[in-house]
């Protein structure tokens, strides 16, 4: 599905999450705190709703995320066992965690 459908990630930063949308339909989610603008974000919670589960969704969202945040040259923290699971998978990202 991920290859074949229209998928749209943004950040929302009043609601402290990062949205995932198939096709304009909500398909997941990453929530994240930020105790400073400059401190480091902390992924905490990472969701794929189960219609689109197991179709590397969630690993594409949570790319987004961190590249974001690496973006913005911040540093992270990996809370969400998913999120950690996706750094221990991209070494590269590794000298980003806080």
């Amino acid at each position: 599905m991920s290859t074949r459908f229209e998928v749209e990630i943004t950040d929302q930063p009043s609601a402290r999450r990062y949205e995932m949308r198939v096709e304009g339909e909500l398909a997941g989610l990453l929530e994240y705190r930020a105790d400073s603008e400059d401190g480091p974000v902390r992924f905490t919670h990472a969701e794929v709703y189960p219609r689109y589960d197991k179709q590397g969704l969630g690993t594409r969202m949570v790319a987004h995320a961190v590249a974001d945040v690496v973006g913005q040259h911040r540093k992270f923290v990996p809370e969400c066992p998913f999120v950690a699971y996706f750094v221990d998978n991209h070494p590269e990202y590794s000298e980003h965690v806080a």
